[in-house]
């Protein structure tokens, strides 16, 4: 499984939500033998929805559509590390597997934070830990060049 290729593909799905007018995170789902089946993206300006984050919207099209047993081998591939909200819901989705690229330390340490209510302090990888399976977490990837792409966003250099 050759990770970078697969976080490209979420950074993709994070650009496409930009210049649709949303914020830049997006998300890939894996089938077991490493397909797209599905991709997500932020809806939060355009709808509006305050908890139409990419991880979000991509589980809620999921509806109906695998089972569960299906979805706990899949691997879900974000753009940016989860929030705790997407973590939690990654958990509850069941996938068996998250691979993110830009860690939220290093989204803070560039960017800093616009809102400290806006998140916790907690890693996707400490969320998904403290449940009662195991969850992998992988990452972070291409960090540099997410961190480019939300310098762009923030230009105004993604529509």
């Amino acid at each position: 499984m050759n990770y970078e290729n697969y976080v490209d593909l979420a950074i993709e799905s994070a650009i496409k939500s930009a210049v649709n007018g949303n914020l830049p995170y997006g998300c890939i789902l894996l089938s077991p033998e490493g397909q797209v089946i599905e991709t997500g993206e932020n809806s939060i300006l355009t709808k509006p929805d305050l908890i139409g984050h990419a991880e979000i919207n991509l589980i809620q099209a999921l509806k109906n559509k695998y089972s569960s047993d299906y979805l706990k081998q899949c691997t879900i591939v974000t753009s940016d590390e989860p929030c705790s909200m997407c973590s939690s819901a990654i958990y509850w989705a069941g996938f068996n597997r998250l691979i993110y690229g830009l860690s939220k330390q290093r989204f803070y340490r560039e960017f800093g934070r616009d809102n400290p209510d806006w998140d916790f302090e907690i890693s996707a990888k400490d969320i998904l830990s403290k449940g009662g399976r195991d969850t992998e977490v992988i990452g972070p990837f291409l960090e540099d060049k997410i961190l480019e792409m939300h310098k762009a966003y923030k230009a105004g250099k993604l529509k």
